[in-house]
């Protein structure tokens, strides 16, 4: 036993564990966020439609998508915005991780998408702010999915070249698109070439970024499929 595994009852002792959300006190039983917050979760539902749902249509005429998922909708004052920012800001990765098995296990093992994928490909963050944050979120979720579905995963197929400003500022979808195009670049096209690609975001916004990363997969590859997902969508 080691001696950190020793001492985390002491430790839980003085610092309980506290629900992500509404900051109360956990149960052994409840994980990250307590079960009353869990319950007002807003589950997309996605993985029963996977092909053709609001995602999917958000990219008609820009990118074309075999299927898009998301576990949540992401909303203001609900309980996923707290989870969101514990891993996005707070330097919580494990969160990313376990809300990812949870989403795989719960219903992505229903969907017939994850049994299609060739590769998964999270959206690069540009170096200068992984070195700050220490992690790229959607790493994480890629990382996460790839054990639990034994998919091939890679951060080193796809660079971000330009440090853009974040999208959580640009208040319409002409500022997104403008401020991502052609930041990305494909250092070995060859590996992805007749590949299904999944792209792995957080949250799916106006799917600018994602659609400037896959339209630069398309350009540089040949007979490449894209499929999307992300923890949380923001219709």
């Amino acid at each position: 036993m080691s001696i950190l595994t020793a001492l985390r009852p002491l430790a839980q002792l003085f610092f309980p564990p506290i629900c992500l959300s509404c900051q109360r006190q956990l149960s052994p039983s409840e994980p990250m966020i307590c079960i009353i917050c869990h319950a007002k979760l807003d589950t997309t539902q996605f993985h029963e439609h996977s092909h053709d749902n609001t995602l999917v249509r958000r990219f008609w005429g820009r990118l074309h998508l075999e299927h898009a998922m998301a576990y949540w909708f992401y909303r203001k004052k609900s309980p996923v915005r707290p989870i969101i920012h514990a891993f996005k800001y707070h330097s919580r990765p494990q969160v990313a991780t376990h809300f990812t098995k949870e989403y795989a296990e719960r219903y992505l093992n229903k969907s017939k998408m994850m049994a299609d994928i060739d590769c998964i490909v999270p959206i690069p963050i540009h170096s200068s702010r992984q070195r700050k944050r220490g992690y790229n979120q959607s790493a994480v979720i890629a990382e996460a999915l790839s054990q639990h579905f034994q998919i091939p995963w890679s951060d080193n197929w796809v660079k971000r070249t330009v440090a853009t400003d974040t999208q959580t500022k640009k208040s319409s979808s002409f500022e997104r698109w403008d401020n991502v195009q052609t930041i990305f670049e494909i250092p070995k096209p060859e590996l992805l070439n007749n590949k299904h690609i999944l792209l792995v975001d957080d949250v799916i916004t106006t799917g600018s970024t994602i659609e400037s990363c896959g339209v630069s997969i398309r350009e540089a590859t040949k007979g490449t499929r894209f499929s999307i997902l992300g923890l949380a969508c923001r219709l």
